[in-house]
């Protein structure tokens, strides 16, 4: 229940609104919408499946990869763009689950080998399609004009709120699965 203090002093600011101000109020929205759509899909995601988003995309890409072409942990974490810690944990999360299994390459025992269990493929079946693919899918296709319009218009945000620094992977979930979820 809104507090009505909050609510009352919500609705002066409003009132005072210019249309600028209009403009401001429903671009902080939509980011706002974005951020809640993301975190609410996460959580979605940890609840039906018991995998973070980031979980889903790592055991996709080592099921996509097939029993032929093995994928590397090295691989794995170049691809999803990670730090190898946040990947390693994530490969412990899938691995105790018996979703994937990790084996040393005997020419190179530096290189780890990830493949997917049955069990893994089972579940990729079962499994929503990521937030992050339907995305993808619909920015695809939009043209070239409009996705460098959005492009330009997204990194002058970023600009805006001083987040150029940030090194980010090109995931979207809210945080990056730093600790198993169970």
């Amino acid at each position: 229940m809104p507090n009505g203090r909050n609510e009352t002093k919500r609705k002066q600011v409003a009132s005072q609104a210019t249309p600028g101000d209009a403009v401001a109020d429903r671009i902080l929205k939509a980011i706002r919408r974005v951020l809640r759509r993301t975190a609410d899909h996460s959580r979605q995601l940890a609840k039906e499946a018991g995998l973070s988003a980031t979980q889903l995309i790592c055991l996709r890409l080592i099921g996509e990869a097939g029993a032929k072409d093995q994928i590397t942990a090295a691989q794995l974490t170049e691809t999803v763009q990670l730090s190898p810690a946040t990947v390693s944990r994530i490969l412990d999360r899938l691995d105790h689950l018996g979703l994937i299994t990790r084996e040393r390459a005997t020419e190179d025992r530096r290189r780890v080998l990830l493949r997917v269990t049955p069990g893994g493929r089972s579940k990729i079946r079962k499994l929503p399609m990521p937030l992050q693919e339907r995305f993808l899918t619909r920015l695809n296709a939009l043209s070239d004009a409009e996705r460098q319009n959005l492009l330009t218009s997204l990194e002058t945000i970023v600009e805006m709120m001083g987040a150029e620094e940030l090194d980010v992977a090109p995931v979207l979930a809210p945080v990056v699965d730093e600790k198993p979820l169970g």
